[in-house]
């Protein structure tokens, strides 16, 4: 049974509590930024905040109507769950499913969304050919022009501002505040954070619900940073829930929202520890923190030695 939760915040309404510290998102190669301006690094700011903030309300309406559009009546708890981790996944990808010709050739992980929609679809309808050129031209003609564009979620992925708004949030938003540790974005480490707890959670011999839930929870783990960095797992749960309400059943959300807040705790559960170290592999890619420590670590030190501020901690 579907029901709210009583201490559910409005997406729009989450109070954004930036850090006494600045945070900066740094970049391993130059990242150009507001039109031909090369930057190594920029300032998180309460723009970049919004923006997120943005996103997450437009991921909110994005499960809305995949959900619907996928007819989740019809689909038990453990699907709606799968399908919901498929659409959160998609939903962060839609910058990359931009296409050069985008009225001749989708993209495939378009190809594949509406596929995963499309409960009545069957490949037989497709005529599937030899050449796979021939198969993804007679796919889209018969089938995406006629069906899915004239649903309300292709307008998802015809906005360029939502385009360009999510890629914003890839670049801007660092998956650490400490320095040296911030040239990962947080969008990829999540990505990469819930694949890895997926794989980690198959390999334990979990049961599929328990699979699903995992990598559910993984997912909406960080998605809190932005909002209250020193306070994110409780921004985390607020989201996880107002994304989920309506969605899934209460026991489902509470489970989810259990997952996120013990992902940092010491807690004896094959879950949570199967999160916190896909959490911890992520963490260890695409951040320079061996190079941190020969080059900044003993100058923080020295600086933190001096001013009586853990410094180091306080990121």
């Amino acid at each position: 049974m579907l029901t709210r939760l009583e201490d559910l915040v409005n997406l729009n309404e989450l109070e954004i509590k930036l850090p006494r510290f600045d945070v900066y998102k740094s970049f391993i190669l130059p990242y150009r930024y507001d039109g031909d301006e090369i930057v190594d690094v920029l300032k998180v700011d309460e723009d970049i905040v919004k923006d997120w903030k943005k996103m997450l309300s437009n991921l909110h309406e994005f499960l809305i109507e995949g959900l619907t559009y996928g007819g989740s009546a019809n689909l038990s708890e453990v699907e709606k769950i799968e399908l919901i981790n498929d659409l959160i996944s998609i939903f962060l990808k839609i910058p990359l499913l931009r296409e050069l010709l985008p009225t001749i050739v989708p993209s495939p992980l378009k190809l594949y969304l509406f596929y995963r929609l499309n409960e009545t679809l069957s490949f037989e309808e497709l005529k599937i050919k030899e050449d796979i050129l021939d198969y993804v031209y007679a796919f889209y003609d018969r089938t995406v022009n006629e069906r899915f564009t004239q649903t309300a979620i292709s307008r998802f992925f015809d906005n360029i501002e939502l385009c360009e708004l999510v890629e914003r949030c890839w670049f801007r938003i660092p998956a650490d505040t400490r320095p040296g540790l911030n040239t990962c974005g947080l969008i990829p480490h999540i990505l990469l954070s819930s694949a890895i707890a997926w794989a980690l959670a198959v390999k334990e011999g979990l049961s599929r619900s328990e699979v699903a839930i995992i990598t559910l929870a993984t997912l909406l783990h960080d998605l809190g940073k932005p909002i209250r960095y020193t306070d994110h797992v409780n921004a985390s749960k607020e989201i996880a829930k107002e994304l989920l309400q309506d969605l899934l059943s209460r026991e489902i959300i509470n489970e989810v929202v259990r997952l996120i807040e013990l992902h940092h705790a010491d807690e004896p559960s094959i879950k949570v520890e199967i999160i916190r170290k896909a959490d911890q592999i992520s963490s260890r890619i695409d951040r320079l923190y061996n190079l941190f420590k020969n080059l900044l670590r003993d100058e923080l030190e020295k600086l933190s030695k001096e001013t009586g501020i853990d410094i180091y901690r306080g990121y």
